[in-house]
């Protein structure tokens, strides 16, 4: 058995696994994703499947083609051994490399929730406050950070892209918020936000939720979004806008 390094344009099994997820993942695992080391594993000159790292610690993913997954826990430990890997992110919603992660762990995490649009109808209380929204620009940057902090990288770019929204009420900008598109799902795209500090618990927060998912699907994508596991806030914010956690993301340490 052989491990070669690609890229996962490269990988014959990627779409497969892709396709084995039983919910999407947001932007925060697939950065990590796309920042990865990605190896092909090789028996007999045959892609077998595939893993990845991250930095040289973090395994970010393991898969083997329905033909050889008998070989699971093998390839798995060969991995582990001889990359010296101690931690892994697993998101829930890949059952071959969780069941496998279990297998193996020493310690447990629980890191972030996952979350998709319901689908269903929302009513906001009445007494909220009313926000207008608009795409940011550039003008907005500095007025985006002192509000912000460090909440969104790389901002120029990101408005530049037409990434990042804001709120506004009576001039003042309010909101920010992101619509990432994914690089890896056609017509999917990770939404987040951000509340001024003086406007916090008055239905901003789901009020911009709100308008990032109708941004999304006037342009026919699927809004996702993620939060850590104990910010106790924004999941209440994303489910008070029509959201619904199916899949998290755990951090295993072997």
């Amino acid at each position: 058995m052989k491990h070669e390094l690609c890229k996962y344009s490269e990988l014959e099994s990627f779409d497969a696994y892709l396709a084995s997820l039983s919910s999407p993942i947001d932007s925060f695992l697939e950065e990590h994703i796309l920042e990865s080391q990605f190896y092909r594993i090789v028996v007999e000159g045959r892609e077998i499947g595939f893993f990845a790292t991250h930095h040289g610690s973090l395994l970010t993913q393991f898969h083997l083609v329905a033909g050889e997954s008998r070989y699971g826990q093998e390839v798995l430990a060969d991995i582990l051994g001889q990359n010296q890997l101690r931690m892994a992110f697993v998101p829930t919603c890949d059952e071959f490399f969780l069941s496998h992660a279990l297998d193996k762990y020493v310690n447990l995490k629980k890191q972030a929730l996952f979350f998709i649009d319901s689908k269903q109808p929302i009513k906001l209380k009445g007494n909220s406050l009313k926000a207008a929204y608009r795409p940011a620009e550039q003008s907005d940057v500095s007025t985006i950070q002192a509000i912000s902090g460090n909440f969104v990288d790389d901002l120029v770019r990101r408005v530049s892209r037409h990434e990042i929204h804001v709120g506004h009420l009576n001039g003042e900008i309010i909101a920010i918020g992101l619509i990432i598109k994914s690089q890896l799902w056609a017509n999917q795209a990770s939404i987040g936000m951000f509340t001024h500090e003086a406007y916090r618990r008055q239905g901003i927060g789901a009020q911009t939720v709100l308008y990032l998912k109708h941004v999304c699907h006037n342009c026919d994508m699927r809004p996702l979004a993620g939060c850590r596991y104990n910010n106790t806030k924004s999941q209440m914010t994303l489910q008070a806008a029509g959201m619904v956690t199916m899949t998290r993301l755990l951090r295993f340490t072997f």
